[in-house]
């Protein structure tokens, strides 16, 4: 196994310690960073009290992802507004101009690798 997702929160496996089955292999959790990205922007950004996230909702690595940003910005007081894409030819002009009205301070995207 090779994930870029979260192999517990997919239900890939049942823990990281022990994956049961015949599984191996590395995850690069880097979901785990989510918060720690937001909280620097926020450090970048000392106003920073609108951050729109840039998604592709077909992506369960996406969902996975929004939970992480969720709970940092639940402390830093920040609201997040998703805006969501679908598809290999999504429209970033729609998100963009959405964010755009809503008055963000900043975009994050979670980026997907897909595979054809």
């Amino acid at each position: 196994m090779v994930a870029t997702i979260d192999p517990v929160a997919s239900k890939l496996v049942d823990t990281l310690a022990r994956p049961s089955g015949n599984i191996t292999g590395i995850s690069t959790l880097a979901q785990d960073l989510n918060g720690k990205r937001l909280e620097l922007l926020a450090e970048v950004v000392p106003r920073l009290r609108r951050v729109g996230i840039l998604r592709d909702v077909e992506s369960q690595n996406s969902l996975i992802q929004s939970k992480e940003y969720e709970a940092k910005a639940r402390v830093l007081k920040i609201e997040l507004q998703y805006l969501d894409v679908q598809g290999t030819n999504p429209d970033l002009e729609s998100a963009v101009l959405a964010a755009t009205k809503e008055h963000h301070d900043a975009i994050i995207t979670i980026t997907q690798t897909r595979t054809c």
